[in-house]
């Protein structure tokens, strides 16, 4: 996350008033070459420096006003802003009625930006069926992918690289053309679609995790050096479950834009895996 989903603060088990606080100081943290900057905030804010940095250091608190002042100056994101601004309704309550409705707020925050759907908003295929059959197999999402590849377009080429039978790469191929997700132009095979999005509330999302989780079992016993695998077993505070799974996220985000800019030259498999046990 940017924003107010870094800095300390966490989206749930949230410490009221000192997460608002730390939040505010990362920002300084991050604009420290900007000479005067918390002077700036509080220019920004309509209030006195004195004002916010009793703010920083003592029990005043922010007004609704100010926050949302904050929120813009820093081009917060909607969900970014929503967040910031119910931690200063939370802090702000005076009945366990309102810190309830706060709270529960900010746990729906939580859940829609931790949705990769929402954060990718890439496009799906055209109905359940197409996507029953794109996602039946792991070779459905392998062999869309690689006729991305200018050097890896011919049946013969894929299969070789994929390891398959020569039949059940045309077989494949031919059902992701009548899907739209790729094209044949001579005896060359290229992606329509370049990016799809399975939602985590798909029926489907279980068994694509699973077909390429597989995959990745099986190569760890090859051996290649050049993958990576890694398995660690950890026991740790419910707090810091919800900080890692903040790194995490923030880490597809930066991988997302290697990848998208990034020429097509190799296939990949990333699988992140993060759960209670």
């Amino acid at each position: 996350y940017r924003g107010v989903f870094h800095g300390g603060a966490t989206l749930s088990n949230f410490n009221e008033l000192q997460d608002i606080i730390e939040f505010i100081r990362s920002k300084i943290r991050e604009n420290k070459n900007i000479r005067g900057y918390q002077t700036i905030l509080a220019k920004v804010a309509g209030c006195q420096r004195s004002y916010l940095s009793q703010v920083l250091h003592s029990h005043v608190q922010l007004t609704l006003d100010q926050t949302a002042k904050l929120a813009y100056f820093w081009k917060l994101d909607e969900d970014e802003t929503d967040y910031f601004l119910e931690m200063v309704n939370f802090s702000r309550s005076g009945s366990k009625e309102l810190s309830a409705i706060s709270k529960r707020c900010l746990q729906q925050i939580k859940k829609k930006k931790e949705n990769l759907a929402n954060r990718f908003k890439k496009p799906r295929l055209a109905d359940n069926q197409h996507e029953s059959l794109y996602y039946s197999s792991w070779i459905g999402s392998a062999l869309h992918v690689i006729t991305s590849i200018p050097t890896l377009q011919t049946e013969e080429k894929i299969g070789e690289r994929l390891k398959l039978p020569l039949e059940l790469v045309r077989e494949n191929l031919s059902l992701l053309s009548s899907l739209g997700a790729v094209k044949k132009q001579g005896d060359l095979w290229t992606a329509t679609q370049r990016s799809l999005h399975l939602p985590n509330e798909s029926p489907l999302i279980a068994m694509h995790h699973a077909n390429w989780r597989m995959k990745a079992a099986l190569d760890a016993q090859y051996g290649d050096n050049g993958s990576l695998h890694y398995t660690a077993i950890h026991a740790l505070s419910r707090k810091d479950i919800e900080r890692i799974k903040e790194v995490i996220l923030a880490c597809l985000d930066q991988m997302r834009s290697i990848v998208e800019p990034s020429p097509e030259e190799e296939v990949i498999c990333f699988n992140c895996d993060l759960f209670k046990i």
